[in-house]
C-alpha cells in the first residue's frame, strides 16, 4: 500500500522542482517522465505545478506507459540502484530534443557503456550539488561517441530552500544510523 511522502521530503522534493527549473525554464513543450514511488510522484507533480503556471504545454506521463518518441522531457527516476542506468537510457532514445535528468538518474545512466549512441541527437541538461550551498547546472551532447559537457550555470542555495535542505539532509541520516 502506498504510505505517500513524509512532509520533510514533499518540501525537499519541492525546492529540487525549483533548482530544476533553471534548465527547464525555456522549453514549452514538456513531457515529465516519473516513476511510482512516493519521491518521484511528489518531484513530478511540482516541476508540472511551475511548468502550467508559466504557460507551457506539459504533461505527465508514468515511466510504464512511455513507449512514444518525445521532444523535451524531465526524467523523474531514482534512487540510484541496480538497473537504474538501463531505465534511464530506454527513456533517453525516445528523446528527440532535450532531456532535463533528475541528478541520480543522470549518473546512472552516464555510467552505461550505451549511454554516449542513447544521447547522439540529444542534449542532456541536469544539475549537480558538488558544494553543500551550491548548485551546477550541466549540459551534455555526444559527439563522434564522445561526451561534451559544459557548465551553463551555477545557483547559490540559501534562505527557505538551504533550511528545508538541512531538516531533510539530516532526517535522511538519522534514518540511516
Amino acid at each position: 500500500m502506498w504510505q505517500g511522502v513524509e512532509a520533510v521530503e514533499l518540501e525537499y522534493r519541492s525546492v529540487l522542482a525549483t533548482l530544476y527549473w533553471k534548465i527547464l525554464s525555456d522549453l514549452d513543450d514538456v513531457a515529465v517522465v516519473y516513476e511510482v514511488s512516493p519521491s518521484c510522484t511528489a518531484l513530478a507533480s511540482s516541476l508540472l505545478t511551475l511548468l502550467i503556471d508559466k504557460g507551457a504545454k506539459a504533461r505527465a506521463v508514468r515511466r510504464s506507459d512511455l513507449n512514444h518518441p518525445l521532444d523535451h522531457v524531465f526524467v523523474a527516476m531514482g534512487p540510484y540502484r541496480e538497473g537504474l542506468g538501463e531505465e534511464v537510457l530506454e527513456v533517453l532514445r525516445l528523446v528527440r530534443r532535450v532531456a532535463v535528468v533528475h541528478t541520480p538518474a543522470y549518473y546512472a545512466a552516464e555510467e552505461m557503456a550505451g549511454f554516449p549512441e542513447a544521447i547522439r541527437r540529444v542534449e542532456v541538461r541536469y544539475a549537480a550539488r558538488e558544494l553543500p550551498d551550491v548548485v551546477t547546472y550541466y549540459r551534455v551532447v555526444a559527439r563522434n561517441g564522445a561526451l561534451e559537457k559544459a557548465v551553463i550555470g551555477e545557483e547559490r542555495i540559501t534562505g527557505v530552500k538551504m533550511e528545508v535542505i538541512r531538516r531533510y539532509e539530516a532526517e535522511k541520516m538519522a534514518l540511516s544510523y
